[in-house]
């Protein structure tokens, strides 16, 4: 009987040891996943952050004809349709984003 409890507890160790390495596998992949993620998300926050500048300046410039503030609300539109399909590509509904 002593030879199997000592295999038994041979393989108690081996089964743990295999738990933690797993353990710590998943938790390095879990980490470097949300390094990528934090990359994605400050480019996208720069993205949002020129595009709000770019509507502050059209909104502040009232000098400009009726047309040409269309013109660059239209740019604007189509660059965050661009940046919804980018965030949401499995997303089928229409965008949210009005047309003028």
């Amino acid at each position: 009987m002593e030879p199997f409890g000592a295999a038994v507890s041979v393989l108690t160790i081996i089964e743990l040891t295999h738990k933690a390495v797993f353990s710590l596998y998943e938790s390095y992949r879990t980490i470097k996943a949300a390094d990528d993620d934090r990359f994605h998300i400050i480019r996208e926050l720069r993205d949002l952050q020129r595009v709000l500048d770019r509507t502050l300046d059209i909104i502040s410039n009232q000098n400009l004809p009726t047309e040409a503030q269309r013109d660059h609300i239209g740019k604007l539109l189509a660059y965050l349709e661009d940046k919804e399909v980018r965030l949401s590509p499995a997303r089928t509904r229409s965008s949210p984003f009005k047309k003028y």
